[in-house]
């Protein structure tokens, strides 16, 4: 058992290459609400190729990453390719409280009917993929990215560009 969770853990964690085959999710069955209470299908957030951001007030890896993953759209105009997605319960004014605590002024989404771990086949967070209008996984990483790393950077870039 512990050979396959080790695997199963590796190979979700391992950003998909060039070389790979993406994998197709259907982000339809999310709802998510926004800080005006407005509800959407995640599906209909993917207008061109996406960074999907999935985290939680009660994961403190997101704590960290949140002001980094600000930073990193900041700096490169991402704003619009930048979706989050709170799996929290709470209300989004206290989601919304929370990102002012961290000085963070990302829009965010909390999902509300549908889970979103389970349609990505995400078991931890933060997670963070790059998906296309189609579905279409182009990167998948859980746990923290590192932001910062010019080498990161150049890859998302990379993967974000028509």
């Amino acid at each position: 058992m512990l050979r396959y969770s080790t695997l199963a853990f590796a190979l979700l964690t391992l950003p998909i290459g060039a070389s790979a085959q993406p994998t197709q999710v259907d982000l339809s069955t999310v709802r998510v609400e926004n800080d005006r209470s407005e509800t959407t299908r995640l599906d209909r957030l993917i207008g061109a190729k996406t960074i999907l951001h999935l985290w939680a007030t009660w994961c403190r890896p997101c704590r960290e990453e949140l002001p980094e993953l600000e930073a990193f759209a900041d700096a490169y105009g991402l704003e619009e390719q930048l979706v989050l997605v709170s799996i929290d319960t709470m209300s989004m004014i206290n989601i919304d409280a929370f990102l002012d605590d961290l000085d963070v002024d990302l829009p965010t989404y909390r999902q509300v009917k549908g889970n979103v771990g389970t349609a990505l086949t995400i078991l931890g967070y933060p997670s963070t993929l790059v998906v296309d209008v189609n579905g279409a996984v182009l990167f998948r990483k859980q746990g923290a990215v590192d932001w910062g790393d010019p080498d990161q950077a150049a890859h998302l870039l990379e993967l974000l560009s028509p």
